[in-house]
């Protein structure tokens, strides 16, 4: 059966499969206060070591010190904002259903880790054609950028590819692509995230 709701209709209530589905993409498990306490944590080890050793006071060294921490604090403010979308999209219980076209494609692959990060970006309609755009935002799906862009399997990616035509549902405030058809083909990802990974080539 077609899980699209009516073209009109661009709402849908998320089953249980999906809550659940969206609840273990959420990674942090402590209250946030302990979580943006890690950077400073790790900027107290270094205490005393510019108490005790006199060679540590220098400006490079203060400055290596304040960058790390700086990244470390912007880093888990980025999973926090994550993890506060994913429960926002839970608590609402709803997926937007758009149409568009599939604007570009991509691999993320490090040449370490296994298997590497498959991105398809599609451009809503309504949206002015722009092949050159490969990367946006969007935080609603109201007045928001119509260029969205989601992680996909191996599977999905291989499936489609630039130009064709796509009706997906997604999840509005972490953009997780939970449905995606494309003429015959149709991804559901709560039946496809236990997909093993491609074998390396």
């Amino acid at each position: 059966m077609d899980p699209s709701p009516a073209a009109d209709d661009e709402r849908a209530p998320l089953d249980p499969r999906e809550r659940e589905y969206l609840r273990s993409k959420q990674i942090l498990r402590w209250p946030a206060s302990v979580f943006f306490s890690m950077p400073l944590a790790s900027l107290a080890c270094f205490v005393p070591g510019f108490v005790f050793e006199p060679e540590m006071r220098q400006w490079w060294v203060f400055a290596m010190v304040g960058a790390a921490t700086l990244f470390l604090f912007v880093f888990a403010l980025s999973i926090y904002y994550d993890e506060m979308a994913l429960r926002e999209d839970v608590a609402a219980g709803v997926k937007l259903w758009r149409e568009g076209r599939i604007d570009g494609v991509m691999i993320r692959d490090d040449g370490e880790t296994w298997p590497p990060i498959y991105r398809l970006y599609i451009a809503i309609d309504g949206s002015a054609p722009d092949g050159g755009s490969i990367d946006a935002n969007a935080s609603d799906g109201e007045g928001s950028q119509p260029l969205l862009g989601f992680s996909v399997p191996a599977g999905c990616y291989d499936a489609v590819g630039p130009g064709d035509r796509v009706r997906i549902a997604y999840s509005p405030k972490s953009l997780r692509l939970l449905n995606l058809i494309a003429g015959d083909y149709r991804y559901v990802a709560v039946d496809r995230q236990y997909d093993p990974p491609p074998p390396r080539p």
